[in-house]
């Protein structure tokens, strides 16, 4: 079985490809179940709706998973790791409402996978970024990850990782450089 080379302009395609040529011995029923399926959540036309609750309180309680561990393992992402990313706390709900009146809409696919996440205890850190217009902080990834941690956890401060340009700024707009 060989792996052949594809151009590197189209990582979709690219890796669509690569796998198919992993799977070119089997026989067609097989390869045409496995391809059939490898994309499905990204075609499935529901794959993109987003659901707004409103709020917190009104996303109904997991029945799925059993997430009680607050002893989370948070993991850097990959961007954070060749970055070099600084790790900081941030108190979740303040850093969540940096989205505005749509904090709460929600993907059913992103839900499902930070709860099946958070039941084993490990997920990604959250990250936070700077908006260069306004110098404010704003969560860059893991509003799904944040409302989980606050809705099951009852957590209200969670690591961030934080592009080290921006860590100062963020720590002094949440107030934790300043002593009491």
């Amino acid at each position: 079985m060989t792996i052949k080379k594809v151009a590197p302009d189209d990582p979709i395609n690219n890796f669509f490809h690569k796998e198919k040529d992993l799977y070119e011995d089997y026989q067609y029923p097989e390869s045409l179940e496995f391809f059939s399926n490898l994309f499905s959540n990204y075609c499935n036309p529901s794959y993109n709706k987003f659901y707004n609750w409103k709020s917190i309180t009104n996303i109904p309680d997991c029945k799925l998973f059993k997430i009680t561990n607050k002893n989370i393992n948070f993991t850097k992402p990959p961007i954070a790791v060749a970055a070099n990313f600084d790790v900081i706390e941030l108190p979740l709900y303040a850093v969540l409402k940096t989205l505005g009146d749509d904090y709460c809409v929600l993907s059913p696919q992103r839900w499902h996978r930070v709860r099946e996440q958070l039941s084993n205890s490990n997920i990604e850190y959250p990250e936070i970024t700077l908006d260069l217009n306004s110098n404010t902080p704003v969560l860059m990834d893991g509003r799904h990850r944040i409302i989980a941690m606050i809705k099951f956890l009852k957590m209200e401060t969670a690591p961030f990782v934080c592009n080290p340009y921006y860590t100062e700024i963020v720590k002094n707009f949440y107030g934790i450089n300043q002593t009491k």
